[in-house]
C-alpha cells in the first residue's frame, strides 16, 4: 500500500504548462481515458472518499482524506493499493455495504 500526498492546483494555464514541460524534455508517461467510480465513505469517517479507478490496464483502490483547502488548491492524503480486477473489487465494495455515488470518465495526460 502506498501513501501519497496530493495537491491539485485548479487555476492553471494548461497550454502554457504543457509547453514548459516540452521545453524541459519531460516524458509523457500516459495519455488516455481514466474510468473511476466513487463510493460513500464509512460511517463516522468525515471527509473520506473511496475511489476505484482503471487507468489503461492498471486498477487501483484509493481512500482519500481531504485536508483544509482554499479556493485554488485541493489537498488530500491518499492511500492506494493495486487490485487485479475492477469489476471484482467493485462487487466486494458493494457487498461490504458501500454505495456507488458517481461514475466518471475523463481524459488524462501525465508526464
Amino acid at each position: 500500500m502506498n501513501k501519497e500526498e496530493e495537491v491539485k492546483y485548479l487555476d492553471i494555464d494548461r497550454r502554457d504548462l504543457e509547453q514548459r514541460l516540452k521545453n524541459e524534455d519531460a516524458e509523457k508517461v500516459f495519455e488516455g481515458p481514466i474510468y473511476a467510480e466513487y463510493f460513500n465513505g464509512l460511517r463516522g469517517k468525515k471527509n473520506l472518499t473511496i475511489r476505484l479507478r482503471k487507468k489503461g490496464e492498471d486498477v487501483e483502490l484509493t481512500t482519500k482524506k481531504r485536508k483544509k483547502n482554499d479556493y485554488r488548491v485541493r489537498d488530500c492524503d491518499e492511500w492506494n493499493v493495486e487490485v487485479s480486477d475492477f469489476e471484482e473489487m467493485r462487487e466486494i465494495l458493494i457487498r461490504m455495504g458501500l454505495q456507488s455515488l458517481r461514475k466518471v470518465t475523463k481524459k488524462r495526460v501525465a508526464y
